[in-house]
């Protein structure tokens, strides 16, 4: 059987795990997603940002399965988009956050977590420190971690293909082992050397520096998070 020809991601949609996605993507890759998007029968909005990236102009494309869902995606996050330059986070924008990770499908405690770190500061550690957010987030992971587990890894060394397509709240975050368990099944189905593929980088060691790099765990700067995840069951 061929495999999938999109990430795990877009297999989570159209097997209905998720609601409706949200993609950050230059615009090259943004008119091609929305393109396979609506081949495939979903709808799609779009905002352009503001500040280019480094391959040049860059949009968040929301896909979902009508065209109100995702016009009610776009709308929400307008105001508070990441390169807005919100210069005070309101009660309305921590509302806003809630309500678009509720509308992408993520747990409602990861949700909590991120929202816990919006309101502290995403750049901040608990203690005060600056920091980049992939190491805040995975300092404050492993704070509440009792075993880590491969497929819970947004942060692979290789930045290659991910099960979750938000930040645990922890490692072992039971509704997200749950749907990335769930997601695994469905992609082995149609392509098990990828999902294997998959496993394999998500299941590599990586240290997480205070500026964001991602390096081998011998390679790991003072400061920096190490993860060293369990096996993850095939």
């Amino acid at each position: 059987m061929a495999g999938p020809p999109y990430p795990p991601e877009w297999l989570a949609l159209l097997e209905g795990l998720k609601p409706a996605l949200r993609l950050w993507r230059d615009d090259a890759r943004a008119i091609a997603e929305i393109r396979a998007a609506e081949r495939r029968g979903f709808a799609t909005a779009r905002s352009p940002l503001p500040a280019a990236g480094p391959r040049g102009p860059q949009s968040i494309v929301y896909l979902a399965r009508t065209p109100a869902a995702a016009e009610a995606l776009r709308a929400l996050e307008e105001p508070i988009l990441p390169t807005r330059g919100v210069a005070a986070l309101s009660t309305d924008h921590v509302a806003r956050h809630r309500a678009l990770g509720l509308a992408l499908g993520f747990p409602g405690c990861c949700i909590d977590a991120f929202l816990a770190r919006l309101v502290r500061g995403v750049d901040r550690l608990a203690n005060g420190d600056v920091a980049h957010e992939d190491h805040v987030a995975v300092c404050d992971a492993l704070g509440l971690s009792q075993a880590l587990h491969a497929r819970l890894n947004m942060f692979p060394r290789d930045h290659g293909a991910t099960w979750l397509s938000h930040v645990p709240c922890r490692f072992d975050c039971a509704p997200s082992i749950a749907y990335a368990d769930v997601l695994h099944a469905a992609f082995h189905r149609r392509d098990p050397a990828a999902a294997a593929g998959i496993d394999a980088g998500l299941g590599t060691g990586v240290a997480i520096a205070q500026d964001g790099r991602r390096t081998a765990l011998d390679d790991a700067p003072p400061g920096a998070c190490r993860l060293v995840f369990a096996a993850a069951e095939a």
